[in-house]
């Protein structure tokens, strides 16, 4: 068997490393004083992947958060954020291509650093774990616009009280459209009915009670939110053909 020691920048990693690895206890040797993990030939197989599946999961979670950590946030908004790029991930498709690096990188008693495969052998999930956090803070970042617009929309309508509509309709179409209407004549189209006329016009009516008609039985979820969030119990949901 050859030996090979173990080498990582993050704390713990060698436990982690041992216990993902677990399965593979009867191919794989560890030592514990050294830090190291012996393996034959005929086992070098069951090292690759073990060894991929510890990036693809210890080693990605470490990363998130260190790139994370790079940008200009909060300190909770550095820690939620790898939960939000972890859901524009599907590294199941990249295993093969994970196994090939990690099996191209290892010679003979040489250390394994899985770190060091990472970043010199593995610039396709490098990219997309980068483009991944990226998209995560922006989806951040527009959830921070949305609660603001709502806390907004809360204020005007609590301004507007002396002044309410009444019973306000609005029937949501197939085609995205969207009309408001109301027993004084009160006629609004909106094409199409995208959340910001929608929330927009909302405000402006400050109705006592809303009625929704979902026409197609699909309307967007964050329509819907952001009608609740305004509105909160004011508003009432009808959908007319649910599929």
């Amino acid at each position: 068997m050859t030996d090979y020691p173990f080498v990582s920048e993050y704390e713990g990693a060698w436990e982690a490393f041992k216990t993902s690895s677990a399965e593979y206890s009867r191919s794989i040797r560890f030592d514990d004083e050294g830090s190291s993990f012996s393996v034959d030939e005929a086992n070098m197989g069951c090292f690759v992947r073990s060894a991929a599946d510890f990036i693809l999961t210890y080693i990605k979670k470490r990363e998130l958060e260190r790139l994370s950590g790079m940008l200009p946030l909060s300190a909770s908004e550095k820690k939620d954020l790898p939960f939000y790029a972890e859901r524009y991930l599907n590294d199941t498709a990249l295993l093969d291509y994970t196994e090939k690096a990690v099996a191209d990188s290892m010679e003979n008693g040489k250390p394994f650093c899985p770190e060091g495969t990472l970043r010199f052998r593995m610039p396709l999930i490098r990219e997309a774990w980068a483009l991944a956090v990226d998209k995560a803070a922006e989806e951040l970042f527009l959830e921070e616009d949305r609660a603001e617009l709502y806390k907004l929309a809360e204020a005007l309508i609590s301004l507007t009280s002396g002044r309410e509509s009444g019973e306000v309709r609005l029937v949501l179409y197939p085609d995205g459209s969207g009309v408001f209407s109301s027993s004084d004549g009160l006629r609004i189209e909106c094409s199409p009915a995208l959340d910001a006329p929608v929330t927009g016009i909302l405000c402006a009516l400050s109705p006592q009670r809303l009625i929704v008609y979902d026409v197609a039985g699909n309307c967007r979820g964050s329509l819907l939110r952001s009608i609740r969030s305004i509105l909160g119990e004011r508003a009432i949901f009808f959908v007319l053909n649910e599929t």
